[in-house]
């Protein structure tokens, strides 16, 4: 995707006897949807904090656009932290002029941020008749105000219902499309899985996974098997050399293999082994189980480079 936007370099946040983040090194090229995946706790919000300058690291550094991590540079950076904040008496339109006013831009661009984010009809309603996820695309709205180069978005669908989750989640996309970077942070499986392109799993401050969500999480993939000759299917398999597991269920052969396996490549070696199959089905883990998984490691760290 070309230049990194974003580089830490072993950053660390420490609060009293809490390690809130240890030794984070991450890489966020230009361009992409950059996913800070794990659970309440794990150190999300505590990186957004100290990436906006709100929080001072206690060790390691982070540098935006390859330029460090001055007060100018993050001018460059449009952010929603925790719950939207206005006024809930004055209009949308009203609290994007205050925000206006103390980012000093240009009100001009209130109208084209609201168009954006699908309130421009709804522009001079207050803001306490907005429903959630009304409230949560006007704060969207303020952040972009400034035509940021990044945007920061810190549990976007936090408490929406499906709807509001939905539309959330086709904003991103379409603000995605018009070339700007963005670092989202949830704890929810399915919206990293649908809006980013890369990401990161943290577990109380540690980074113990990093990769693409086109990937595999584990190295291993999963097939179901089975034959009307048990026995001489699982002879057979257990000489294969890239099968690591077989296990037996009530129904098939459940085989652990790297992911490398080929399953034409099996089926054509049982065959030559005189083994005929009769059910041969290569399983996908879902992301929630890959994430639990991950989740259930100790004191490992997992990469995948594409």
């Amino acid at each position: 995707m070309g230049s990194i936007v974003l580089k830490t370099d072993r950053l660390t946040k420490q609060f009293k006897k809490i390690l809130a983040v240890n030794s984070l090194s991450l890489v966020v090229e230009k361009g992409e949807i950059f996913g800070i995946l794990g659970p309440n706790g794990s150190g999300k919000s505590t990186t957004l904090g100290m990436l906006l300058g709100v929080l001072s690291p206690t060790s390691g550094s982070f540098s935006w656009f390859e330029q460090g991590d001055s007060n100018i540079l993050r001018k460059k950076i449009g952010a929603t932290i925790e719950r939207p904040l206005f006024y809930p008496y004055m209009s949308g339109e009203k609290n994007l002029e205050i925000a206006s006013m103390i980012k000093g831009v240009d009100k001009k661009n209130i109208d084209k941020v609201l168009e954006i984010v699908e309130l421009l009809d709804r522009k001079n309603d207050p803001f306490g008749t907005y429903s959630l996820g009304m409230k949560q695309r006007l704060s969207i709205a303020s952040a972009l105000l400034s035509n940021p180069e990044v945007l920061i978005l810190d549990e976007p669908t936090n408490g929406l219902d499906p709807q509001g989750i939905a539309d959330i989640r086709k904003l991103i996309k379409n603000i995605s499309n018009d070339k700007k970077t963005i670092i989202l942070a949830s704890h929810l499986l399915d919206e990293v899985q649908k809006v980013c392109n890369s990401f990161c799993i943290l577990k109380k401050g540690e980074l113990i996974y990093k990769g693409s969500v086109d990937n595999d999480f584990s190295n291993t993939i999963t097939i179901e098997i089975d034959s009307n000759n048990r026995d001489d299917l699982k002879n057979t398999l257990s000489k294969y050399p890239l099968i690591q597991k077989i296990e037996e269920s009530e129904s098939w052969f459940i085989v652990k293999a790297s992911k490398e396996i080929s399953i034409f490549q099996l089926n054509s070696f049982l065959v030559e082994n005189g083994v005929v199959v009769t059910h041969l089905n290569q399983k996908k883990q879902s992301l929630e189980e890959q994430f639990l998984t991950i989740l259930a490691e100790k004191n490992e760290f997992y990469e995948f480079t594409i």
